[in-house]
């Protein structure tokens, strides 16, 4: 029987996808962040250093190019440039080609024998689940720039062909096959109609599995032709807040959304993957992002459906602060089916120490068992490239940590998600009709 590695959340965008404004808005955010970090923490130092660049400038006339770059070194944003530029230069490539450019990392480093070795684990094929991003009409607002009170048309359409495309092409093209990739549909709840979701729920889950056999059946057979994609061509639905989703809306209306969508997962077993991270391609303010973001909106998600398949995406916040994560820690101890992948997270040894301090917190050893049993592996390829130098360098230093033995890696990467994804087959889950009502379970 095969063993696979599980890359639960990836992405495959090219230049065309994304709202450009928001990767903007995401690259400064980044490096004003690092800065001010780097600011509050070493204030005595860098007031010293400017009044010595001052002085020099002002009496000499010289200003020292050597001690500027230093200090943007110590602040750590002088490797961001080099890095975006990696990232666009994957983002070149048409969708086919990235995942042959993923495949081509893991072959010349990682993999030996056609085996991928993690630690002394050793995997035949690697699962992978591009999560489609539904940046509609939408944009970032500059007011300093002149065209950007023109909405950026970025429908989700060509996303999906690109990939459907590229997934095909990669099946054909590729010498290994290495890799199986199914993707995650994406939808905002607040760019549709309510029988607009219900007829695009209908058209691609009607007749869901959640079986890997289904999935493999029809992976790479694209016609070209949106009318080519219907059920078990997509393993999950993906979901953002930075761009306008909200989890629980109070707006009767939107509400009605939502509850549809959840109540179809529910009813189905289709997994969710949702961004629970304060960083992100976002078009609102911090506090507008914070709020639809948090995982607190979850709760009373919830508390209505409590057996919906979730990933709560990232583990918490990326300032290293704890409130977020221990909210997504909490529910998933109080929740059967609430998971959270570690995609953006693992770029260093680091990590993986203050993940398992944050385990090993928990006095009791079930509740570490159920934390343990939950984590999934991902890398957040290829907007990772921000703070790290290819794929297979996230693989590598998860596959290095010595904080988390083999088998304890083998339930992130290969147990929990094969459980988050096939639920359905694994376990054989036939669920209860959670709702009654004719809105939501009306067929089109």
């Amino acid at each position: 029987m095969k063993k696979y590695f599980y890359d639960i959340h990836c992405h495959a965008m090219n230049m065309s996808h994304p709202n450009f404004l928001a990767f903007i808005k995401r690259f400064e955010d980044m490096v004003f962040k690092d800065t001010d970090k780097f600011l509050k923490s070493n204030r005595l130092i860098l007031l010293l250093a400017a009044n010595f660049l001052l002085i020099k400038f002002l009496f000499f006339k010289k200003f020292d190019y050597k001690n500027l770059v230093k200090i943007l070194k110590k602040t750590g944003v002088d490797k961001y440039p080099d890095r975006a530029k990696n990232l666009l230069a994957a983002m070149e490539n048409d969708t086919g080609s990235f995942f042959l450019l993923m495949e081509e990392c893991l072959m010349d480093n990682l993999v030996k024998n056609r085996k991928l070795i993690i630690d002394n684990k050793e995997y035949d094929k690697i699962i992978i689940t591009p999560l489609i991003m539904d940046f509609g009409t939408k944009t970032v607002y500059y007011d300093e720039i002149h065209y950007n009170n023109r909405p950026i048309n970025k429908p989700v359409v060509k996303q999906i062909i690109d990939i459907f495309n590229g997934i095909k092409n990669y099946k054909k093209l590729s010498r290994y096959n290495m890799l199986e990739i199914y993707p995650f549909m994406g939808i905002n709840t607040t760019n549709y109609s309510l029988n607009e979701i219900r007829i695009m729920l209908n058209t691609y889950f009607d007749n869901y599995k959640g079986s890997h056999q289904a999935f493999k059946k029809k992976m790479g057979n694209f016609s070209g032709s949106m009318q080519n994609i219907a059920d078990n061509r997509y393993a999950g639905i993906k979901l953002y807040p930075p761009l306008g989703f909200d989890p629980w809306p109070e707006n009767k209306r939107e509400l009605e959304k939502v509850q549809l969508l959840y109540d179809i997962c529910q009813k189905k077993g289709i997994p969710i993957t949702c961004h629970c991270s304060d960083e992100g391609f976002s078009i609102k303010n911090n506090k507008e992002m914070e709020k639809l973001t948090s995982p607190l909106k979850w709760e009373k998600v919830l508390k209505n459906y409590n057996r919906l398949t979730l990933n709560l995406a990232h583990l918490g916040k990326q300032d290293h602060s704890d409130d977020w994560q221990k909210i997504i820690l909490k529910l998933i101890i109080k929740h059967a089916n609430v998971y959270s992948d570690i995609s953006y997270r693992g770029f260093d040894n680091k990590f993986y120490e203050y993940l398992k301090k944050t385990i090993y917190s928990y006095k009791d050893s079930s509740i570490r068992e159920k934390i343990k049993k939950r984590i999934l592996f991902g890398s957040d390829f290829m907007i990772n490239l921000l703070k790290t130098e290819s794929y297979c360098d996230y693989f590598d230093v998860f596959s290095k940590t010595k904080h988390f033995t083999p088998d304890e890696k083998d339930y992130f990467c290969s147990i929990n998600p094969q459980r988050f994804l096939f639920k359905n087959e694994l376990a054989k889950f036939k669920p209860k009709t959670p709702s009654k009502s004719k809105l939501y379970h009306k067929k089109i």
